[in-house]
């Protein structure tokens, strides 16, 4: 699901003393429209030109936005790694099997993950399908059955111990399965306690693909004009739909953390 709200709103944002909830009141009077400007402006700047990972622009404007997380008490660390051969994906890739006259398409990001070796291949690879304990897997494809994949994570845990946590992110890929209903409903109830009405569209948003196979994901639309195209220049960057972007997002994950505090 995609919502999207108007702009600008349709109504005035609610005072955040009217909101009746703990501490959020105070933490959306800190939204700082001037703030976000200055750092829209400073991110615009010549210095940080180029945005793919391992650009000297996207490394400069990481450097910065580090920077000013460390400025307001966060613990930033950056792990830098090499990349090489980017590549590219173009169209939603569409893996298929057939047995007789059978044939059966996989729903991308929910029963299969594209494999980057088959990036930017030109037309359409067709191979007999064998099992994981096949004598002969050359020039297969290979069917590998479901499981756990096990990775080793070392976590530095500050703050409360199992509390909630978000991911903020502009892209984040992978599988899951999980329920959206929650954040859906968080989200609704945020954009109504902090005056930023919402309403159910389509809209250019990665999330779709996501959305569209029952995965928890959400985009949000704010309207700007030019959104990611070189029309997205700062003079055209609107100060209140800043503003109810940051209330609706604070307002969200509030609502959230919340929920999760009261389970516990």
């Amino acid at each position: 699901m995609n919502s999207r709200p108007p702009a600008p709103p349709a109504r005035p944002l609610v005072p955040p003393e009217a909101i009746e909830v703990p501490g959020l009141a105070a933490a959306l009077q800190q939204v700082s429209a001037q703030r976000m400007l200055t750092c829209v402006a400073e991110l615009a700047a010549d210095g940080y030109t180029g945005r793919r990972v391992g650009t000297p622009g996207g490394q400069a404007a990481a450097a910065w936005l580090a920077e000013q997380l460390r400025e307001l008490g966060a613990g930033v660390q950056l792990d830098p790694f090499g990349v090489s051969s980017v590549r590219e994906l173009y169209h939603t890739p569409v893996p298929q099997w057939s047995a007789g006259e059978i044939t059966r398409s996989l729903e991308p990001r929910r029963e299969f993950v594209e494999h980057l070796a088959s990036a930017e291949l030109p037309d359409p690879r067709s191979a007999p399908l064998a099992g994981l304990s096949a004598a002969d897997l050359g020039d297969r494809w290979v069917l590998a059955p479901a499981g756990h994949l096990p990775i080793e994570l070392d976590r530095l845990e500050e703050g409360a111990t199992g509390g909630p946590r978000a991911l903020l992110s502009a892209h984040f890929d992978g599988v899951g399965d999980d329920p959206a209903h929650a954040l859906l409903a968080a989200l609704d109830q945020a954009g109504r306690r902090a005056g930023v009405p919402l309403r159910a569209g389509a809209m250019a948003s990665d999330n779709r693909r996501y959305a569209a196979h029952g995965l928890a994901a959400i985009g949000v639309g704010m309207g700007m004009p030019g959104y990611q195209t070189p029309a997205e220049t700062p003079d055209r960057v609107e100060p209140e739909t800043l503003v109810a972007a940051a209330r609706l997002l604070i307002a969200t994950v509030w609502l959230l953390a919340d929920a999760h505090a009261q389970r516990s």
